[in-house]
């Protein structure tokens, strides 16, 4: 179950493969963006309408002594009404025995309804009553019981049956009148023969009052409209004898007015004895008001019933009567009877009934949900005596479920030790003078209902899924919570049960769990908390509306002490740190209760944590609490938590550093805030917009996608400046283009000139605002940095600059000939002129605007849906997925995924040590370069770049601009794509990553940027991600690279002097070493087979240079071969070769070299006749025999044996 088990088996199982590191497979390169499809939906588990029924009437039409004609009753005959005896006293004192006995057992399921008798009632009686109670209740739902075992039936008319005054007639009651006295919503109990007719004539009375209200609607509303003719054609009587009308009786023009909304007139709950034909049961072992009985004393009557039918002996049916306990005291034999019998009738009802209807009938209201439990029983035994309740709403079957089985057994096992426990009681009772104190001597041992159940539930666990029906047990997991006992158990389980994904939170919350969960939060149990931090985590993962109840209960406390606490297990305060920020997420009650809380502080003690998933969700908890909260951030102005944040946007992991810019993106702007705080603040927030400076260099796209939005906040607080930059810009652009056209052009205009033409433009605008441009340096300088991100080469984080920048440009003075909709083209040329100018660090902020003139104006311009960041709610999905034991096809032994990488795994040792002997194997013959057993025609342009697949016959090739992928073996083109280059750029290196399992193609272009490709076989690869890794100011870097994959790490350079290092999992740039060279470097390799220590470089000047990274930056360089007299093409150290670099240059020699020698052991050329093409590319297999050489538009590819023969003529 715990978290570090399972990583230690996938730690396993990738060194049982012993496979090479996968990279750019993490879930940030998946997707960055909060797939809505993925999404689960809440389910309406809250109640919209809970409702209480308070009001009770006890219709009670008995008649003691006189049977109804229509019944003729058995001899014996079932005699008891609410567990009297009605012929064992006096009739009247009976019937109020009767009726006050009924009137506790309804007390007992709603103590504050106070029900009111009405015994052998008229029916002005029924009427005084049923209108009374709706008076009472307003618009809660109203209970009547109708008991009518001394009436006739119900008749085919819709009536029932009550008495006259003199008790001497039956007098029918209109069912109709019925309802409409009771009104709704209301809740009806009729226990009495026949009593299924009653709801067909519910059913149809009700329609009758609904078109009776529609007439009455029509007619109203013709009555209305003929008014209101009458009052416009005749709006001056002109017949004397007609008295003058009163203006204010008509309004001008009257329209019909719907009266007020009234509870749905079909708002009511039937529990019906017996089915239409049906009599009442009259078994004498059995009351007479079965049904009743069922309903509101349901253990009594379930165990005496239950005695009729078991073959238990010694057992007397009046024992029960003296069963030991209270209902509510679980650890007694009546209280844990009641207990199981709560669980086994909610799991039953959860099990059968749609979702919607469990909820209403189960969870709405108090006594209806204990009243439909005991319905279930009152099917289950009425059913054995030929007797069929009905309801409404109807529910299904539910006599025969399982379950019932469980309750039987929780029956046989209190009734077998009954005997005993109650002679044990009496001798305690009569030595303690008849005082109850216990069960005596004889212990009680306890069902062990719940804990087989937790048993079965946990059986289910190992094997559910979404796909299966959801645990039976579930609801008994919801009971066991009540008990001390069970407890740990039940929350351990229930957060297994949680960890399978959202469909199964919403099934717990559903059957009811939270108000369970939430009440645990007021205790300090310690061995409780690390699973109910667990579940709370789980629950606003997929309902972040729960914050409102922790907050209304104060459970934000419970979290805050535990990240109070830095000694506790870190999944427990990652939980806590992610609670607490959906408690404060748009919610500014939570806002203000963790600012009470001391959350900054907590959250900043955590900064500095190990953890990366930690550090994200501290920052994203501060990020929440001062989100549009003012006084959140006047807080952290007073700790200096903002700069304690810019610290993290050197994180080694990315997500952390994205969290930092979103957390202080969400810092910048305020609302309402004094002059006196508005300065300071604007020097805090042009502050970190200069600090952000730091991250365009990031090669994380979702780095840099913060960065645009947490700029975008900065535009939108200072708004009108940025527009005066933007306003500028474009004047100096168009005096530029009016003097281009009064002055010949030059092919390539100086500085000077250019300086001086800028000088000659800004001398053409006034002081005034030549000095403003002055005092807005900063201005100039952010824009300029918000416009440098409109080129970026990753597309997402591009359309944001340029929308962000467009809508700037789009506020100026549109341009005449920017009408209409503009392209992406268009926003990416959109750019202002480079400078060279640095900002100077002493610069006065102007003064900030004002909220008024600032916030109001820009909000609903600048700030939309594209500039809203999604990464805290991608981020939080994090806490939507198996987390206890993940769902990770690459490592689960059972799924496709595995067995494919496993296969493949097998199948590229295979080849390796297939291309081991086919290298040492002098039998395979001596192959020439005439010996090509491809030729792949590249129909577009020259061949640049060419990588063989390692374990595929695959070859990737590459020109300026396209990819294409090659089957060299049969010499076909699989796909080919555009690497989506810059204007004016091409394609200067290329590798393959992941080569062992889907491979991805790594393409760098001559302006530095760097692109990583997956999904190549399919028509429209991905764009895993992209960076700039090279930049020279003024001409392109030429960036050639080289990748080390088991140390997760790429080596690049290019028109300069050094060699960068770029870490890929942390994806930040960490070393550069000195190439000692004023020559370009052409091509990089490393060496794989030895930790990938020693890296070898081509430079334009035909030298190879190697170089060790373990020395350091100056002294790096070990080795140069400079044989090569011109531009070294390609260098290689192939797994084929031990110790050994293949180079090749533009002339088409190719040299064999020996790094422990230093110096070359051979040396080739290729077939390059006088007068053709020089070579273009050179590509070796890393492990087979195979080279291919570039030369023109023709791809050649050789097999060759060893060092010994290779390249040697036939």
């Amino acid at each position: 179950m715990e978290i570090k088990q399972n990583q230690k088996h996938k730690k396993q199982n990738e060194k049982r493969f012993n496979v090479w590191k996968n990279l750019y497979t993490s879930e940030r390169f998946e997707s960055t963006t909060v797939n809505t499809k993925n999404l689960r939906k809440v389910v309406q588990w809250r109640m919209k309408d809970r409702m209480k029924t308070q009001t009770v009437g006890l219709t009670l039409c008995l008649n003691i002594g006189v049977d109804p004609p229509d019944i003729i009753k058995t001899n014996p005959s079932a005699r008891l009404e609410c567990w009297i005896d009605p012929f064992s006293m006096p009739v009247q004192k009976a019937l109020d025995s009767i009726g006050k006995a009924l009137s506790v057992q309804y007390e007992r399921w709603q103590p504050r309804a106070h029900p009111k008798v009405c015994p052998d009632p008229t029916v002005e009686d029924v009427k005084k009553l049923c209108t009374s109670l709706r008076r009472l209740a307003k618009e809660d739902r109203v209970l009547f019981h109708y008991n009518g075992h001394g009436v006739p039936r119900p008749t085919n008319n819709g009536e029932l049956w009550v008495f006259n005054k003199s008790y001497t007639q039956y007098i029918p009651l209109s069912i109709y009148d019925l309802l409409t006295w009771v009104g709704n919503p209301s809740i009806y109990v009729f226990d009495c023969s026949g009593a299924g007719l009653i709801i067909q004539w519910f059913h149809k009375f009700t329609e009758q009052r609904e078109q009776e209200i529609e007439k009455a609607k029509k007619k109203d509303a013709l009555s209305s409209s003929q008014t209101a003719i009458l009052n416009q054609n005749n709006p001056t009587p002109t017949n004397a004898n007609i008295p003058p009308v009163n203006p204010l009786s008509f309004s001008s023009p009257p329209v019909f007015v719907a009266p007020p909304p009234n509870p749905s007139l079909r708002d009511y709950i039937l529990l019906c004895a017996c089915g239409v034909n049906d009599v009442l049961p009259s078994s004498p072992e059995l009351p007479a008001d079965l049904f009743t009985s069922c309903l509101t004393t349901p253990i009594q009557t379930a165990l005496k019933w239950f005695c009729t039918q078991t073959i238990i002996s010694g057992v007397d049916p009046e024992l029960v009567d003296k069963l030991p306990g209270q209902p509510t005291e679980r650890r007694t034999p009546f209280g844990e009877l009641n207990w199981i019998f709560t669980a086994i009738t909610d799991t039953i009802a959860w099990n059968v009934l749609p979702s919607d209807l469990f909820q209403k009938l189960f969870r709405q209201d108090l006594l209806v949900s204990s009243l439909f439990r005991n319905f279930l029983l009152a099917e289950r035994i009425m059913r054995s005596c030929k007797c069929f309740p009905v309801s409404y709403p109807r529910l299904p079957p539910t006599y025969n479920h399982p379950m019932w089985q469980a309750w039987d057994l929780a029956c046989d096992h209190c009734l077998a030790q009954l005997p005993q426990l109650l002679a044990s009681e009496n001798k305690k009772e009569t030595s303690a003078g008849g005082s109850f104190s216990g069960f005596g001597s004889v212990e009680y041992k306890h069902s062990m209902f719940f804990s087989e159940q937790l048993t079965a539930f946990e059986v289910w666990l190992e094997f559910g899924t979404e796909d299966k029906n959801p645990p039976e047990q579930l609801p008994i997991v919801l009971q066991v919570l009540l008990s001390q006992q069970h407890r740990l158990r039940a929350l351990e389980l229930l957060a297994r049960f949680l960890d399978l994904g959202p469909w199964a939170v919403n099934q717990a919350l559903s059957v009811g769990i939270f108000p369970y969960v939430l009440k645990l939060l007021q205790g300090q149990v310690a061995e409780l908390r690390k699973t109910l931090v667990f579940i709370w985590a789980k629950i606003l993962a997929l309902d972040q509306s729960c914050q409102i109840d922790l907050v209304k209960d104060n459970g934000e406390k419970y979290f805050l002490s535990i990240l109070a606490n830095p000694k506790l297990p870190i999944q427990q305060l990652q939980q806590s740190a992610f609670i607490l920020s959906v408690i404060c997420n748009n919610y500014r009650p939570g806002q203000t209760a963790c600012l009470e809380g001391n959350l900054l502080q907590h959250c900043s003690n955590h900064l500095s944590n190990p953890d990366p998933l930690l550090r994200r969700f501290v920052v994203f908890a501060m990020a929440k609490l001062w989100e549009n909260h003012e006084e959140g951030k006047k807080k952290a102005i007073e700790d200096k938590t903002h700069e304690k944040l810019c610290a993290l946007l050197s994180d080694p992991v990315p997500e952390v550093r994205a969290a930092a810019i979103y957390a202080l993106g969400t810092f910048i702007g305020r609302s309402g805030v004094s002059s006196d705080d508005a300065e300071q603040r604007a020097i805090i927030e042009y502050r970190l917009g200069l600090t952000f400076a730091v991250v365009i260099t990031d090669s994380s796209p979702l780095v840099r996608k913060e960065l645009v939005i947490a700029l975008a906040s900065l535009v939108n607080a200072y708004e009108e400046k940025f527009k005066l930059i933007e306003k500028n810009n474009r004047k100096l652009e168009e005096q530029a283009e009016a003097n281009k056209k009064k002055k010949p052009k030059t092919l390539f205009p100086s500085d000077t000139n250019e300086m001086q033409l800028k000088s000659g433009e800004l001398s053409e605008t006034t002081n005034e605002e030549q000095s403003e441009m002055e005092e807005n340096g900063i201005h100039e300088f952010l824009w300029k940095f918000i416009n440098s991100l409109s080129g970026d080469p990753f597309s997402s984080v591009s359309q944001l600059a340029n929308s962000l920048i467009f809508r700037v440009k789009n506020q100026v003075t549109p341009a005449p000939k920017s009408q209409g909709s503009v392209s992406m083209e268009d926003l990416r040329n959109m750019r202002s002129p480079k400078s060279k100018q640095r900002l100077p660090f002493f610069i006065k902020p102007p003064a900030p605007p004002t909220p008024q003139s600032s916030l109001s104006a820009s909000l609903p311009s600048i700030q939309n849906e594209e500039l809203r960041s999604t990464l805290y709610d991608w981020s939080s999905q994090y806490f939507n997925q198996p987390i206890l034991n993940p769902v990770n096809g690459n490592w689960d032994e059972t799924s496709p995924i595995y067995n494919e990488r496993r296969w493949r795994n097998q199948k590229n040792k295979e080849l390796i040590e297939e291309a081991r002997k086919m290298k040492n194997d002098s039998s395979v013959g001596v192959c020439s370069l005439e010996n090509e057993i491809a030729i792949l025609e590249n129909e577009s342009q020259f061949v640049t770049q060419l990588k063989f697949h390692p374990f595929e016959t695959v070859v990737v090739v590459a020109d300026e601009n396209e990819i294409g992928v090659w089957n060299w073996e049969g010499g076909q083109k699989i796909n080919a794509f555009s690497n989506m280059n810059a204007p004016g750029t091409r394609i200067s290196a290329m590798h393959l990553l992941n080569a062992h399992d889907n491979f991805m193609i790594a393409v760098g272009s001559d302006d530095g940027v760097v692109r990583i490709w997956g999904g190549v076989y399919k028509p429209e690869p991905t764009l895993v991600t992209a960076w700039k890794a090279l930049s020279v100011e003024g001409g392109q870097p030429g960036l050639v690279f080289d990748w080390q994959e088991r140390n997760e790490s790429m080596i690049a350079s290019g028109n300069i002097d050094v060699l960068k290092i770029w870490d890929i999992n942390r994806e930040l740039f960490i070393q550069d070493i000195s190439t000692q060279s004023t020559s370009s470097v052409s091509c990089i390799t490393s060496n794989k087979a030895d930790g990938e220590r020693l890296i070898v470089a081509g430079f334009g000047d035909g030298g190879v240079r190697v170089f060790d990274k373990r020395v350091g930056n100056k002294f790096g360089m070990v080795a140069h071969f400079a044989d090569h007299k011109k531009f070294v093409l390609n260098v290689f150290m192939p797994h084929s070769l031990d110790k050994q670099i293949i180079s090749g240059s533009t002339s088409g020699e190719i040299k064999i070299w020996d790094v422990r020698t230093l110096r070359a052991v051979r040396s080739f050329a290729s077939d390059i006749k006088k007068g053709e093409q020089i070579m273009t590319a050179l590509a070796v297999h890393e492990y087979a025999p195979i080279i291919a050489i570039g030369q023109d538009q023709r791809i050649k590819v050789i097999l060759h044996v060893n060092t010994t023969n290779f390249l040697t003529r036939s």
